[in-house]
């Protein structure tokens, strides 16, 4: 009976290490998934803040909110683009960079008025700290 517990306990050592360095592995992933998340978002301020300038540029009435001088207009379009990114879920943020949206009817036009609600917040709140 001894030997036959000797040939059982090394299983269950391998069992219950194989089954910390699977929980080990998702830690990691999720770890990971959170740095890309925090880079993706980065890209996303980069380009929301240089697309607000470009527009800005072009078009200087298109935002009442935005200010007249070029260099408030660079910190304007920063604190936008940060507010509206902040308020982005992980998985919009996720599905918008890597272009797989899954859309069903209306989802683009209620997607498109959310999106209009939080840039206008994110408008507002940065022209108060103007």
């Amino acid at each position: 009976m001894q030997v036959l517990s000797y040939f059982v306990q090394p299983r269950r050592f391998v069992r219950r290490a194989v089954s910390v360095l699977a929980m080990l592995a998702l830690a990691n992933s999720g770890g990971a998934l959170a740095q890309n998340v925090a880079a993706l978002r980065q890209q996303s301020v980069t380009s929301n803040t240089q697309q607000c300038l470009t527009l800005l540029k072009q078009t200087p009435r298109l935002d009442p909110y935005a200010p007249q001088d070029s260099n408030a207009r660079a910190t304007y379009c920063d604190c936008v683009a940060r507010a509206y990114t902040a308020a982005m879920p992980d998985t919009l943020l996720i599905a918008l960079s890597s272009g797989k949206l899954q859309d069903k009817p209306g989802d683009a036009a209620a997607r498109a008025r959310a999106a209009a609600v939080h840039l206008d917040i994110a408008r507002r709140q940065c022209a108060v700290k103007q």
